[in-house]
């Protein structure tokens, strides 16, 4: 009997001695695992974990642990399940409901999410963990009053709680207090500078606000200090963030980085595609686009984003059923409306494409796309008024906006104010101080201006930054012609574009006699001129001093005359083409109510021509889409003007003509003539200039050398000493004989 109780002592204490061991055992399992857990090897972590649970199922802090690793790997479901092992058993603990909810939270069940980061807080009111947890539920849930104050109970509890101010920071910017948001992210990052969410936020602000180098100076801070997919954010911010300054291809380089992280978010593969298509890579942006929709079919932003590609490939049918596709689903996407837009804009259906652009702004008023689109289109149109006055406006809201000022300094420009165009640039500059096409324009600008030293600077600060820029190495060549002698200049540009070179006897030796002079006057420019053109050309001469200064100031006049003859006939007198010619004109007839039911009356009467620039650029907006006019140089070259689409039709126009109307007014007498089935020519036959001019000047010596150039033909005619003939004779110049035949060939057709 002893030994059978003795017996069963022993037996009993070798099994109780066999659970002290496995009990140790799990403990030490759960202590490594612990460890893990705070070094963030998390899958270690689990797997010590496991083998504690293996022995002690029922142990709550490894069940807990096990959690945390699993939500933090994004193992939400798995999390939740080892949580709900641990409620079951302890349900009293707050740090088990706690983990729960950031599982939930990962899942964006933040209702649920909530209802658990409460259970913690009630556990332990104490904890300014559980209680900014409640902060971030209320956050993802919209409600940002409530949010803040539970971001305050938890600061009172722990004023040096970084994620408070991080959640506090965010309650305030959903209330559209991105400022004050900005001082919680700063407070954020000085109680835990290794807060990367905090600086991507900061950041993510600064971006919104247009602040583009200061963000990515943030953005950089959150990628040095973040592993892995943490960067991710960090790295999209960057990329747009340089998007938006001009810096496409180093912005792709962080999309790029971004998807070797994750592969598999399809928005950083339609950002990449952004960049690509903003330099022109359109093919390449369409594989990025592909895939994301191969990611998420669904995606408005991927299946726009290639419309917009597919309408630079000319895919315009494409394009627009991608925008259907969207708007079906959403009929208030102004991002849709907006792609829409272009591709019309991109076909010159620019009536089409205002009402488009116009609908995206109403949708939203502050969508800057949107906004830089409608700019464009005025531009397009050559409306360059309309195009400075909105651009003007708009950067009223956008400061610093490189699009809006690109637009604005080549309206400037075109208008030939050229100060102005610089302005524009420069503060370009001041964005992106390494965008090579526009110091290349900058420096263009200054050379129209002949401020050569100030041209030369930015032309070599354009070449510094991408030494094969077309425009910089062209006006490079230029530049260094500017350095030769005044003398060689003049011999080297007659050499190079007179048109009757061949016809100059003695041409060299005339040119080196010239070229010897150490200082040339402008009598003897003059002289020279006059010693190598041949008598028959009476259109190379020299303008200087007092009609240098007449000729300038004419050109800044105005060179139209408008009035209202007759109810339906609207009259037009141009007496010369110069520089805004073309746009006076332009502001005119876009004034005409209805002018399908108009007569017009263009008189060139004494006109004896100017720019042919001015008179195609009319043309352009007479005629539907074709060629204009070719102009052939002396070597065989060709330049052709054209007219697109658009055009603003007349009843019936009629041009007044008679000897005195010459060279560009004749270039626009015939292309009206031989375009349009409703053009009646009134007077009498033209003077016969079928060659155009190249002008040289010197500013600061006051002199112009017009230099026949080039012969022009419309429809391969050329009326060189063949004048063009009118439809109906008048005699004398009296206006009012001009206006009365004109009524009366109205009245006939």
């Amino acid at each position: 009997m002893k030994r059978s109780i003795l017996l069963l002592c022993i037996l009993l204490f070798t099994s109780f001695l066999h659970g002290c061991t496995d009990s140790r055992k799990a403990d030490s399992y759960k202590v490594q695992a612990d460890k893990y857990l705070g070094e963030e090897d998390y899958k270690n972590a689990i797997i010590y974990y496991d083998k504690a649970l293996e022995i002690s199922p029922r142990k709550v802090g490894a069940l807990g642990g096990k959690a945390k690793a699993l939500e933090a790997l994004g193992k939400y479901d798995d999390a939740i399940i080892e949580s709900d092992k641990a409620i079951k058993l302890e349900p009293q603990l707050a740090d088990i409901y706690n983990t729960k909810g950031n599982a939930l939270s990962g899942k964006s069940e933040f209702e649920s999410a909530l209802e658990n980061y409460k259970v913690a807080y009630k556990l332990d009111p104490e904890n300014a963990i559980y209680i900014s947890n409640i902060s971030y539920a209320l956050n993802m849930l919209e409600l940002y009053d409530e949010a803040m104050k539970y971001s305050d109970r938890a600061i009172e509890k722990d004023p040096k709680l970084s994620i408070a101010y991080l959640n506090k920071g965010y309650a305030l910017e959903g209330l559209g207090r991105s400022e004050e948001a900005l001082g919680l992210y700063d407070k954020a990052i000085e109680y835990d500078l290794n807060n990367v969410i905090a600086y991507i936020y900061k950041g993510d602000i600064l971006n919104d606000a247009s602040k583009f180098e200061e963000a990515i100076k943030i953005y950089d801070k959150a990628i040095n200090i973040s592993k892995g997919k943490d960067s991710i954010d960090a790295l999209v911010g960057k990329g747009d963030a340089l998007c938006h300054i001009g810096k496409y291809e180093d912005s792709i380089q962080c999309f790029d980085k971004a998807i070797e992280i994750s592969p598999d978010i399809h928005e950083i593969h339609v950002f990449k595609g952004r960049s690509l298509y903003y330099i022109n890579k359109y093919k390449e942006a369409l594989e990025s686009l592909d895939k994301a929709l191969a990611i998420d079919k669904d995606s408005s932003y991927a299946k726009l984003w290639k419309a917009k590609s597919l309408t630079m490939n000319g895919e315009y049918k494409e394009a627009e059923e991608l925008c259907k596709q969207v708007l079906d689903i959403d009929t208030g996407n102004s991002f849709a409306y907006d792609v829409k837009g272009c591709i019309y804009l991109k076909q010159s259906k620019f009536q089409q494409a205002i009402e488009m652009f116009d609908k995206a702004i109403t949708i939203d008023p502050d969508y800057l796309d949107a906004i830089v689109d409608r700019i464009s289109v005025s531009f397009y149109m050559k409306n360059y008024d309309e195009c400075i006055s909105l651009a003007k406006k708009e950067l009223g809201r956008f400061p610093g906006n490189i699009d809006i000022l690109w637009y604005l300094g080549d309206s400037y420009s075109y208008i030939n104010l050229h100060k102005e165009a610089i302005e524009c640039y420069k503060k370009m500059l001041d964005v992106n101080p390494e965008n090579d096409r526009v110091l290349a324009l900058t420096a263009y600008e200054y050379y129209i201006l002949q401020d050569y030293k100030g041209s030369e600077d930015y032309n070599n600060r354009a070449l510094k930054v991408n030494k094969s820029n077309n425009t910089a190495l062209k006006l490079k060549a230029e530049l260094e012609k500017r350095k030769l002698p005044e003398s060689r200049q003049i011999s080297d540009f007659i050499k190079e574009n007179y048109l009757y070179l061949d016809k100059i006897k003695d041409f060299d030796k005339k040119s080196n006699k010239f070229i010897a002079k150490n200082d040339v006057s402008v009598k003897d420019i003059e002289a020279f001129i006059k010693s190598i053109k041949p008598k028959e050309d009476i259109f190379t001469f020299v303008v200087s001093g007092k009609d240098y200064d007449n000729l300038i100031s004419m050109g800044n006049s105005s060179h139209i005359i408008t009035k209202s003859v007759a109810d339906d006939i609207f009259y037009i007198g141009i007496n010369s083409f110069a520089l805004n010619t073309s746009r006076e004109f332009k502001k005119v007839i876009d004034k005409i109510n209805k002018p399908q039911d108009k007569n017009l009356i263009i008189d060139l009467r004494d006109n004896s021509g100017g720019l042919t620039k001015a008179s195609n650029e009319i043309l352009d907006l007479l005629l539907p889409q074709c060629a204009t006019s070719y102009l052939i140089y002396r070597d065989g070259y060709v330049d052709t003007y054209y007219s697109d689409a658009n055009l603003v039709k007349f009843k019936r126009i009629f041009v007044l003509t008679n000897e005195h109307t010459a060279s560009s007014s004749e270039l626009l007498v015939l292309g009206l003539k031989k375009n349009l089935p409703n053009v009646t020519i009134v007077g009498r036959s033209t003077f016969g200039k079928g060659v155009g001019q190249i002008v040289y000047e010197n500013k600061p010596k006051k002199y112009l050398i017009y230099l026949v150039s080039f012969y022009w033909n419309v429809n391969e005619k050329n009326i060189m000493g063949k004048k063009i003939n009118p439809d109906v004779r008048v005699n004398g110049n009296n206006f009012d004989t001009f206006i009365k035949t004109v009524e009366k060939q109205a009245k006939n057709k």
